[in-house]
């Protein structure tokens, strides 16, 4: 921040003197304002870091929280591996049990199809003996047969013969019997042991297969549980790694809230400040006031001149539209601020806008004009809303541009400061001060003069200049 000499070179006139104390006063005002501006803008900065560390710190929490949870989640899963190591070697066991199992069932099944396969033979022996004695049946019956035939040619002396022969042809025909009996159970016996083979090759194939996927299932439960102790292994890892995220952000946290206390501090001591740099400035302003009121502040007296006349004339243009019935006195005092829509910074509307447009601007315009150091002049009501301005600072809002729109479209707007608050309140003729012009980016510190607006007598508002030093 510039510094500025607050008293300005010396002068034998008396006259001079206090214009010079006037100008001194002007200037403490002024330097108070800047410096409360300066302390107000490091206060501002101060509280921003707050916000900042307030963010930081509640993602520390956050990440210690978040920590918390991969260290319960990094135990369980420690927990869950340990369980599928112990399931997972149990079940390697009983795989390999299996195996062994269906080895020797697979063995026990080979044995049999073995003993199918000799039983087998075994029946085709027995279908080899059945056919030698169907053969020698066949025989026998053609040796009973020629018997027979003898014994009728030898006639009583051939009966006990034919005894004989009919009784070995008996026994053919039963022995005959007997051996096509032979071939259909040798035969279906060859029928089921054929099947019962193909089953066994059906069920050696089987088994062979299940083993092979047993042996393929007992390799992948060997992979799996290599796995299960690699993801263990890690999971240790990832512990002991949060342990440390955890301890360092905790310790980050600390560190954290020591500068915090230390910010707050600070901004309590900037706060501090920022009161009793105020303090003098309104000391500052009263005695700025009390000299020009003194009528001894040439420079400054010709001010108040403008605008004790600008508001005598404000005056008189409202008080004659209320007689002439073109505005109403409700238009004049309405306080029914409604938002124009879109407006950024927020602006409004009343039934004495239109009016303060038409008629009062033109004076606000041409006293502006009279004068290079004056910045602005308007007319405010006791709220700080401003239904009119100079056509300077009654420009077409750009949309979206707020900072553009404040510094340049300022009628409508209510701007409440401290100082038009005092003066607000005031009920002296006039009142002098330091005005902050808030032109968005940019502030200017300017002088200002507040005369006071009755309309019929009732407290509207007040008439205001402000004008640059002439430093």
């Amino acid at each position: 921040m510039a510094t500025r000499s607050l008293l300005p070179a010396a002068s034998p006139d008396a006259g001079d003197h206090i214009a010079s104390v006037a100008t001194a006063c002007g200037n403490l005002a002024v330097g108070c304002m800047e410096a409360v501006d300066a302390i107000a803008g490091t206060s501002a900065g101060v509280a921003r870091q707050l916000s900042n560390l307030e963010s930081i710190e509640a993602i520390i929490r956050g990440l210690e929280a978040r920590q918390d949870e991969a260290a319960r989640a990094s135990g369980l899963a420690r927990t869950l591996s340990a369980t599928a190591r112990k399931k997972l070697d149990a079940g390697s066991t009983l795989i390999d049990g299996a195996i062994g199992e269906f080895a020797a069932l697979t063995d026990l099944v080979s044995r049999m199809g073995l003993q199918v396969t000799a039983f087998a033979a075994a029946m085709e022996q027995v279908r080899g003996v059945a056919a030698s004695i169907e053969t020698i049946t066949r025989t026998t019956r053609m040796l009973a047969l020629n018997a027979a035939i003898e014994a009728q040619r030898a006639g009583e002396t051939g009966a006990t013969f034919a005894v004989v022969a009919d009784e070995v042809n008996k026994l053919a025909q039963d022995t005959r019997v007997a051996v096509n009996e032979i071939g259909r159970t040798v035969a279906s016996l060859d029928q089921e042991a054929t099947a019962l083979a193909g089953d066994i090759v059906a069920g050696v194939a089987q088994a062979n297969a299940a083993r092979s996927t047993f042996v393929a299932v007992q390799d992948t439960s060997r992979e799996v549980l290599e796995i299960v102790c690699e993801v263990d292994i890690h999971n240790e890892g990832i512990a002991v790694a949060a342990r440390s995220i955890h301890a360092e952000a905790s310790g980050v946290r600390s560190q954290l809230a020591t500068f915090a206390d230390e910010a707050h501090a600070a901004e309590d001591l900037l706060d501090e400040a920022r009161a009793k740099v105020e303090e003098v400035e309104l000391v500052a302003n009263g005695m700025f006031d009390r000299i020009v009121h003194s009528g001894l502040a040439v420079d400054d007296q010709r001010f108040v001149d403008t605008t004790l006349a600008g508001a005598a004339e404000a005056t008189a243009i409202i008080e004659r539209a209320l007689k002439g019935r073109e505005l109403s006195i409700e238009a004049v005092f309405d306080t029914q601020y409604r938002p124009i829509a879109g407006s950024d910074p927020p602006r409004y509307d009343t039934h004495f806008s239109s009016f303060a447009d038409a008629a009062l601007r033109p004076l606000l315009d041409r006293i502006a004009a009279g004068d290079a150091r004056i910045v602005s002049v308007v007319c405010s009501d006791v709220n700080g809303y401003l239904p009119t301005h100079t056509s300077r600072f009654s420009r077409t809002p750009r949309p979206g541009d707020a900072g553009w729109n404040l510094a340049n479209c300022r009628n409508r707007m209510v701007i409440l400061d401290a100082p038009t608050a005092r003066a607000i309140r005031s009920e002296a003729a006039f009142m002098m001060g330091v005005y902050r012009f808030d032109r968005g980016e940019t502030a200017t510190v300017l002088r200002n003069v507040w005369v006071p607006i009755r309309v019929n007598g009732r407290r509207w508002g007040n008439f205001e200049i402000a004008y640059r030093d002439a430093a």
